[in-house]
């Protein structure tokens, strides 16, 4: 043989050999391992420059591609930048799909961006993780819980809670101790009586390190206060949460300060008991060593430190000018007692540099959430969260803030211990990008397809059919208006565009749109007098970020962060001595956020968890995850004990929808199978018992529609877990009574003008009325926004049955929804469009409730749009169904008819009985289904069936429906009765 083909046979032999190993090993991320690669696009937003900075966002995976390894808990992830290069990371489980795959992932990281530009990784499967070395490092011994970054060292002391009991920073010389150990500082609060109260006098109750990784740890603790003579304040109702964050190679923390009244609010229930209590300021003492002739940045001012200086940022609201909320805004900054700086909204930014330690302190939101104060004296950093001298409400006869029984009030704080020489980030941009986070953000196509979230659809679909895809783009516009001015439209009567920030500028409604009680809520006002709060109602925290993910627009994050927070702390009862069914419910909207009238209070009718949960997913906070379990408690106790006439709400059908949904989110979560057997249960027992045969509910004299519309969707989300053919046709029962009987006009109209005699084409929208009376067919207050719930029931029901009227109708009322807003059934010109705007005229008193419809339907409309059915053609109907009865039993015999038109064979059968003939489709839902259908065989068999246990004496009517595998239905087969003598 050739001795150089053999040397390269030999070659050749080697390189097949080692090619799958270099493959492997290499950065190239289309290797054979990454069966999963998600891209995720940083985008800056602020105008900063991002240097390693900390990234945490969810990513959702699609089920049973992802299992934690269960004998190291290794994660089967990589991340990869748009090079191929391997990023440490750090990869948390956040929720599983019921086989035990991970549904939700939280990601750390970090990465550096310039200013308004963006960037690509890619989230990858492998089978080789990365676990890189890390130097953030954690050491849990009996009293201290330390704390190294790489860049920084702190102690957190389990029994003197000061917050931070020393820091020390690495500096060229060596360690630097900028915090002191043994240092006095911490929480303390002055009661009315101005007595001080400090954590740093009473051991916390819990101390702990909740989350630990390679980029980033958070300890946890709680606690209460006390005073010097050992009283303790508000020992049943006050507490304080803190969650320190510490990131890899970092010098800075966040921290997360709860001040917390988990006492009673005082309803009837309570006996008129309240835990409600005052106090006059709540600060946030943060010792540092300052050096002498250290510069100082206060917000916009800057300055020089000397020894027994003292500077102090004021952030007031004075009612100045109720028509531009941005006079209303005042602060003021002192050196001394001199004032050397003043405006109207001040940034939450302290910053002092010497020559070779400096401190950055940085409060998120910090005008927003007035009054605050910040303070720098005596080598002391002071965030004043509930400064002195100020009170709440502001109309309160005493000089104290009021802290209602049950609420929570967090707010974000960064603390940063630096080297002047370092080239980073200055405070001010520090600020910047610590007030607008960025998040490593999957696609909008990939949250859709990896169906974590269920039936979403991306913004900005078409369809090729002109008059809907015009409906489908003013349908986008109706979201983005409330906060994009360019996708606001001036109305007919000449009002501005609106969007919730000119309507916060202008103090709309007449209420306060900030404060620390109010921001993060919306007005809702009109129908209700001098206006209201809507508590997020309709789940505006869900319809904000839900359209986050579906558009990328970080827009709608930052009112969804906002909401969320609101959410998690104001509108959640938190009450832990309080009446059990009404703890940990949202409250119903009304009144002021001080009080609520009687008997205005937390509902399981006003309660939805879908929003903080999904802030839970996407953020990793972990007291929305607490709210969201602890209302799934306070459900299960609702719906498992007995109240009496004491039981909170009525029986409302929207009760009993949004528990249901709120339960199966719950089990989404967790994986708890007692959330799913809860909702069934409430289902099954309190749900379908309501549902008359016809499809509503209620009196008949009185049918409220709008409890109706309110049902459809949590019905269809318990019946994507469990398919359910008798609550199939409770849903399609409800969908007929609205088309058939509930639906108002949809007709056209042809007017002549009385000048040119031209005749035009003028139309009065599709409409259901708020309430009707079945029996006489009086319907009062039309409503066209339950358009936007029933769309989307129809496109389920389309999908489940394969029945295309139900798909015509939908698309019609869908475009009536984003069309024609009039209430009143008056005919308009065809061509004529409703303005979008958020304060638009044509709901003047609900406009935070209809947006909020807007906001989360109609996902499964859209969903159907863009996903039809492969096969729409169903199976021929049966003609030859026959009946005998024997022995007390019915036995039908039928010709099976195969699928598509007579070929092949079908997926199933429904087989229903009645004592009342079956004459048309709601006979046909009325009738029971029987248990255990055959199988179908093909097409021109034969087959039987046999009923038993049917009560003799009665005349019974059976049918069947054939089904294909893609749902759609066949027409009723021929009728047959049979008299059970």
């Amino acid at each position: 043989m050739n001795h150089k083909f053999l040397r390269f046979l030999t070659a050749l032999l080697i390189l097949c050999l080692i090619w799958p190993v270099s493959k492997l090993h290499s950065s190239d991320t289309k290797s054979a391992t990454a069966d999963l690669r998600i891209k995720l696009n940083l985008k800056e937003r602020a105008g900063v420059n991002r240097y390693n900075e900390p990234i945490t966002s969810g990513v959702p995976l699609p089920e049973g591609r992802i299992f934690i390894n269960k004998d190291n808990k290794e994660i089967p992830l990589r991340l990869v930048d748009d090079k191929g290069q391997v990023i440490p990371a750090q990869f948390t489980p956040q929720a599983v799909w019921p086989d035990g795959s991970l549904r939700w992932v939280l990601l750390d990281f970090q990465a550096s961006l310039e200013e308004n530009t963006q960037r690509d990784y890619y989230l990858e499967q492998t089978q080789f993780p990365n676990y890189p070395k890390t130097n953030l490092q954690i050491r849990d011994d009996k009293d201290n819980i330390t704390v190294a970054t790489g860049a920084i060292q702190f102690i957190v002391n389990k029994t003197k809670f000061n917050i931070l009991d020393q820091v020390l920073i690495k500096t060229v010389d060596g360690e630097q101790e900028i915090v002191p150990l043994g240092c006095q500082g911490g929480i303390t609060l002055l009661d009315e009586k101005n007595k001080p109260f400090q954590a740093i006098l009473e051991p916390p109750q819990e101390v702990k390190i909740e989350e630990q990784g390679i980029q980033r740890a958070v300890i946890l603790i709680r606690g209460r206060l006390r005073a010097a003579n050992g009283e303790l304040f508000k020992p049943h109702a006050a507490n304080y949460t803190v969650r320190i964050q510490a990131y890899n190679d970092k010098d800075y923390i966040r921290i997360f300060f709860s001040f917390e009244n988990n006492g009673r609010y005082g309803f009837r229930h309570e006996d008129d008991q309240s835990d409600s209590f005052l106090f006059n300021s709540l600060y946030l003492t943060f010792p540092v060593n300052i050096e002498t002739a250290s510069g100082v940045t206060v917000n916009n001012y800057e300055g020089i430190f000397q020894p027994n200086d003292r500077y102090f940022l004021f952030q007031r609201h004075s009612l100045i000018k109720p028509e531009n909320e941005d006079e209303n805004f005042l602060y003021f900054t002192k050196k001394n007692s001199t004032q050397v700086d003043n405006g109207h909204m001040a940034e939450g930014l302290l910053d002092v540099k010497g020559k070779t330690t400096g401190c950055t302190l940085l409060v998120r939101h910090f005008w927003q959430n007035f009054p605050k104060a910040l303070e720098l004296k005596d080598n002391q950093m002071v965030v004043h969260l509930w400064p002195q001298g100020e009170k709440w409400p502001p109309d309160a006869e005493v000089n104290s803030y009021l802290m209602r029984g049950g609420t929570h009030k967090t707010y974000e704080m960064l603390l940063r211990f630096y080297q002047p020489a370092k080239k980073d980030l200055y405070a001010e941009e520090l600020h910047t990008a610590f007030t607008h986070p960025i998040m490593a953000l999957p696609s909008p196509q990939w949250f859709a397809e990896s169906k974590a979230m269920g039936w979403i659809v991306p913004a900005g679909i078409n369809t090729g059919d002109k008059l809907l895809d015009e409906a489908l783009a003013r349908y986008e516009k109706m979201q983005r208006c409330k906060f994009d001015i360019k996708s606001s439209e001036i109305q007919h009567d000449e009002i501005l565009p609106t969007t919730i920030y000119t309507e916060r500028k202008a103090r709309g409604e007449g209420l306060d749109w900030y404060g620390w009680m109010d921001f993060g809520d919306l007005p809702w006002g009109g129908e209700r007098g001098d206006g209201a709060y809507c508590s997020g109602h309709y789940d505006w925290p869900y319809g904000m970020l839900l359209n986050f993910v579906r558009s990328g627009d970080y827009g709608f994050f930052d009112l969804g962060d906002e909401m969320a927070r609101h959410r998690i702390d104001v509108d959640q009862y938190h009450s832990k001595t309080g009446s059990p069914w009404l703890a940990n419910f949202a409250w119903n909207e009304f009144g002021s956020h001080e009080r609520w009238p009687e008997p205005w209070e937390p509902n399981p009718s006003h309660t939805w968890i879908k929003g903080v949960l999904l802030y839970h997913y996407l953020t990793g906070n972990q007291q929305s995850k607490e709210v969201a379990l602890a209302a799934g408690e306070s459900l299960i106790y609702y719906w498992t004990h007995d109240f009496g006439d004491e039981r909170p709400g009525s029986p409302e059908l929207r009760i009993q929808g949004w528990s249901i949904e709120n339960l199966l989110e719950l089990y989404r979560l967790t994986g708890a199978k007692k959330y799913l057997e809860q909702a069934k249960k409430i289902y099954h027992e309190r749900t379908r018992p309501f549902i008359h045969p016809d499809g509503y509910t209620g009196d008949p004299r009185d049918v409220n529609i709008y409890q109706l519309v309110l049902v459809l969707e949590p019905l269809i989300e318990l019946d994507q877990f469990i398919h359910d053919e008798t609550l199939q046709d409770d849903l399609l029962k409800i969908l007929e009574f609205l088309v058939k009987r509930g639906y108002m006009e949809g007709k056209m109209h042809e007017v002549q003008d009385s000048v040119t005699k031209e005749t035009k084409q003028y139309y009065i929208n599709y409409m259901l009325p708020y309430s009707m009376n079945v029996q006489t067919g009086l319907k009062t207050s039309t409503a066209p926004g339950y358009n936007f719930m029933v769309c989307n029931a129809l496109s389920y029901a389309y999908w489940i049955t394969g029945r295309p009227e139900y798909q015509s109708f939908a698309r019609t009322i869908f475009k009536d929804a984003v069309f024609y807003w009039q209430e009143d059934p008056v005919p308009v010109p065809v061509e004529k469009r409703s303005p979008i705007s958020y304060a638009a005229a044509h709901f003047p008193g609900s406009r935070t409730k209809v947006h909020g419809w807007i906001n989360r339907y109609p996902q499964k409309f859209l969903y159907e749009l863009t996903h039809p059915k492969p096969d729409t053609t169903p199976p021929r109907a049966i003609t030859d169904l026959e009946a005998l009865y024997i022995d007390g039993k019915v036995i039908l015999d039928w010709t099976a008819p195969g699928d598509d038109d007579s070929k092949g064979k079908a997926d199933r059968y429904q087989i229903k009985y009645s004592t009342n003939t079956i004459s048309s489709e709601l006979t046909w839902l009325q009738a029971s289904h029987v248990n255990s259908e055959p199988a179908p065989v093909e097409y021109s068999q034969m087959q039987k069936f046999v009923i038993g246990g049917l009560k003799p004496g009665k005349t019974y009517y059976f049918a069947i429906r054939t089904l294909d595998e893609e749902g759609n239905q066949s027409a009723t087969s021929n009728v047959v009765s049979i008299y059970l003598n």
